[in-house]
């Protein structure tokens, strides 16, 4: 051991080289002791300074008091192999006297294969974008090529997420690259992932390994896609909605509206939370909840026009029949004047044919019953007579009326007896002729005709 005096406090260092390890912190305790008979604070220094730390550069020791000073030496990886020097220098602060001595460092490495750094393209990214991995592989040796296994693991929260391994073959002296690529889906959530790299030689073992992390960010994208399908009688609008995000358990609320005239018509397949009614619009809202990423789900609802087509025909029906109904020939029983000894009574029958068409063969008939008595009075067409045991019937036979022409039929009738209140004369009917050749029969009101009041 070779002594260092200042005054008489002695730093001993030792005669040999001291062996360290590149890559590794190594420690050193090198002790001091003061042999005089007063305290002293002595001064350590060390030069050069690179990759060395002194614990203290400060010792106070009273008389006879030895202390350690712990010397840190990191050397970094790719450190060459061999002798160190490094000179220690002591100064006494009682004394100012200085002393210098050399300090031999061995140095020395466990492998010769290092994984100098992990390199990353990026520390944050967002789905869809792509991470690079580049762990960097030295070999130090000078003269043999060798081979080694890099591994590189990503995780998170300790779960393995991607594992890749990558075999290179070094040059001595010569580094080489493993390049991973990690593309960034949106089933990875966000947050901090790890990654370790590893390297293995020959015979498998672990000789160097080192880490890093990056993030991923929340990424919220929710797609829409609105399809529509036209049918029988009905439109079917399918609204399907994806998570293309990473956030998991997504829950959003979709707003879908019709005109609020269609409400009637409105059949979804999966019923909304709510709707609201809003100027010309009808709202309808849906919950959709626990949306993960890559998840889709559909929102489909039918227009159903099968019950307007039923309601349109029914009106189409009604209208025809309307139609129809206006425009039937018609048959309208009048009278002029009452009862009031022997007075005549007039009675019109007026035919209209409100159709488009002509009509043909029209027979009308009328009643008169026995207590009164016709005299006559057939002003535009005589009618046929026939008696009956309760009255006589009247029968008129048209050839033809055309379009919104009127056929009047009249005749008079005088009481065959006297008669007290009112009589009323019944319905008279007509038929006519149909263009398919059908039968088709009118029926006029029946009349009361005042008669004396007792």
């Amino acid at each position: 051991m070779a002594p260092i005096l200042a005054n008489d406090v002695t730093l001993v260092l030792p005669d040999s080289a001291i062996a360290v390890y590149a890559g590794e912190q190594n420690i050193i305790e090198i002790p001091i002791k003061n042999s005089g008979l007063q305290s002293d604070t002595v001064s350590i220094s060390i030069w050069p300074n690179n990759w060395v730390d002194l614990k203290t550069y400060w010792v106070t020791l009273g008389p006879g008091e030895t202390k350690k000073v712990s010397l840190f030496v990191e050397l970094p990886e790719t450190t060459e192999e061999g002798v160190k020097v490094y000179t220690i220098t002591s100064k006494s602060l009682e004394t100012d006297s200085t002393s210098s001595l050399p300090l031999y460092l061995n140095v020395k490495r466990r492998t010769d294969i290092i994984l100098t750094e992990i390199k990353l393209n990026k520390q944050t990214l967002l789905p869809g974008e792509v991470l690079s991995i580049q762990s960097v592989v030295a070999n130090l040796d000078r003269y043999n090529l060798l081979e080694v296994t890099v591994t590189t693991d990503i995780l998170k929260d300790g779960k393995l997420i991607k594992k890749s391994e990558t075999v290179l073959k070094l040059e001595p002296k010569s580094t080489g690259t493993s390049t991973v690529f990690f593309d960034i889906e949106n089933v990875y959530e966000a947050g901090n992932y790890a990654v370790e790299a590893s390297i293995r030689d020959s015979l498998n073992k672990i000789v160097d390994e080192d880490e890093t992390s990056f993030e991923i960010k929340n990424h919220i994208k929710i797609s829409k896609e609105v399809t529509g399908e036209w049918g029988l009688f009905y439109f079917k609008k399918t609204i399907r909605i994806e998570n293309q995000g990473n956030v998991r358990n997504s829950n959003l609320t979709f707003t879908d509206s019709i005109p609020k005239y269609m409400v009637y018509f409105f059949y979804p397949s999966t019923e909304p939370a709510s709707h609201e009614i809003k100027d010309k619009n009808a709202y309808y809202y849906w919950e959709i909840t626990n949306l993960n990423p890559n998840d889709s789900t559909a929102i489909t609802y039918r227009l159903n026009f099968f019950a307007l087509l039923v309601a349109l025909l029914l009106a189409c029906i009604l209208l025809a029949l309307l139609v129809k109904y206006l425009r039937r020939p018609i048959m309208v029983k009048n009278h002029r004047g009452f009862f009031s000894g022997d007075k005549e009574v007039s009675i019109s029958l007026h035919i209209k044919n409100r159709g488009k068409k002509p009509i043909k063969n029209i027979f009308a008939k009328d009643f008169v019953p026995s207590v009164v008595k016709v005299i006559g009075g057939f002003d535009t067409l005589k009618p046929k007579i026939r008696k009956r045991e309760d009255g006589i019937d009247l029968l008129w036979k048209i050839e033809k009326i055309r379009p919104g022409e009127e056929v009047i039929l009249s005749y008079k009738i005088q009481p065959s007896i006297e008669i007290i209140g009112d009589l009323e004369l019944p319905k008279a009917k007509m038929m006519h002729e149909s263009r398919l050749g059908k039968r088709r029969v009118s029926i006029s009101k029946s009349i009361i005709i005042k008669g004396k009041i007792k």
